[in-house]
């Protein structure tokens, strides 16, 4: 399970091709295991999650909590912008406070909170927990070949198949 540690909205890019211009805002997000991110997203991508949690169970309960910017007509006014931006800031703050830990899917779609991410930070998760399962290691990095060789012929490894053929793999 992911965690979001913090989340900002650090900066509004404006992007101009062709004749149009499209302004993004970038969003920061710090998971739990100080796993660092960015995501660019245009308002009408913000309206599009403020929609689909509208049809969530849970959006009765936060409607009151969490307000959506609403839209300006277009313009290239920089105090647009930045208000803008103020506002999304508050408005993706709160979500992530109000879910804390239980992200609803749309939140997790929108912010890339995809599956490398998560199992990154399950990894990292289980792997601060290891210390207190007693699992053995062996520091690979911190150890010449001959000494891991000498690992693997001590009696508490042989039962480890798979650690035995891991570093006969890499050191043989």
């Amino acid at each position: 399970m992911v965690n979001i540690k913090s989340i900002e909205i650090s900066q509004y890019i404006s992007d101009k091709k062709d004749k149009r211009s499209h302004t993004y805002y970038r969003i920061e997000v710090c998971t739990s295991f100080n796993r660092v991110f960015f995501v660019d997203k245009r308002y009408k991508e913000f309206e599009a999650l403020h929609n689909e949690l509208k049809k969530t169970t849970d959006f009765e309960s936060i409607k009151h909590i969490v307000e959506f910017p609403k839209p300006h007509f277009y313009t290239s006014s920089h105090k647009i912008f930045e208000f803008r931006r103020t506002s999304l800031n508050s408005y993706i703050k709160n979500l992530v406070q109000f879910y804390r830990t239980n992200y609803p899917i749309e939140l997790i779609k929108f912010l890339n909170l995809d599956e490398a991410t998560l199992k990154i930070d399950s990894f990292q998760e289980f792997s601060n927990k290891d210390e207190s399962l007693n699992i053995p290691h062996i520091g690979i990095k911190s150890l010449a070949p001959e000494d891991i060789f000498n690992s693997i012929h001590n009696d508490d490894y042989k039962e480890d198949i798979i650690l035995r053929g891991i570093l006969k793999a890499f050191y043989s």
